[in-house]
């Protein structure tokens, strides 16, 4: 970690009031971009696409904003990194249809993250503070930590959203599956 965002970071790491920690979020901001920069260009074409798909199939559609290009970028890198078969041979195709497949899913009781920045035993602290004090419902909050900050879920802000997201995905996973089985016979 940078020398200079040690301070804020074991600071925002103490604090138990969201909004408080929320104030320390803009100094993180070069570690999430350092983060996506950093991920192969294969990935960077995929987020693209799911970036594209976004703009004109999301956006276009809503009035409001149902979830933010960095969650996706997350979501896009995770699939990538944890679910493609063999990500040495990439198929763009395949890996947009698996970040569509995973958003049409019900992700209840989906949990990830990433160690790149701080410990796993920090991130797993912090996921069981995330479901405390919350009822049984809330237990199955899908959880997928910023890699900068394990203190913020990166699902919570767009929990309303998502399953208006997770129908649109449904619909285009559905219809691209048929036409990439189409154009591969």
């Amino acid at each position: 970690m940078k020398k200079r965002l040690i301070a804020p970071y074991n600071a925002m790491m103490k604090m138990n009031d969201k909004a408080q920690r929320f104030i320390y979020q803009p100094c993180l901001t070069p570690l999430q971009t350092e983060f996506v920069k950093s991920q192969p260009t294969n990935v960077k074409s995929l987020i693209r696409l799911v970036k594209y798909w976004k703009a004109e199939y999301l956006q276009r559609r809503q009035t409001e904003k149902l979830i933010n290009s960095y969650t996706l970028e997350l979501i896009t890198i995770y699939v990538y990194k944890d679910e493609m078969d063999s990500p040495d041979k990439f198929d763009l195709a395949e890996g947009f249809k698996r970040v569509l497949s995973l958003l049409a899913a019900r992700l209840d009781g989906f949990q990830h993250f990433w160690d790149t920045y701080y410990s796993k035993d920090v991130a797993q602290r912090n996921i069981t503070r995330l479901k405390l004090g919350r009822s049984q419902y809330f237990t199955k909050i899908p959880v997928l930590l910023d890699p900068a900050d394990p203190t913020d879920n990166v699902f919570e802000r767009w929990m309303d959203g998502l399953h208006k997201v997770s129908k649109f995905a449904r619909k285009h996973w559905r219809l691209l599956s048929w036409k990439i089985l189409w154009y591969r016979q």
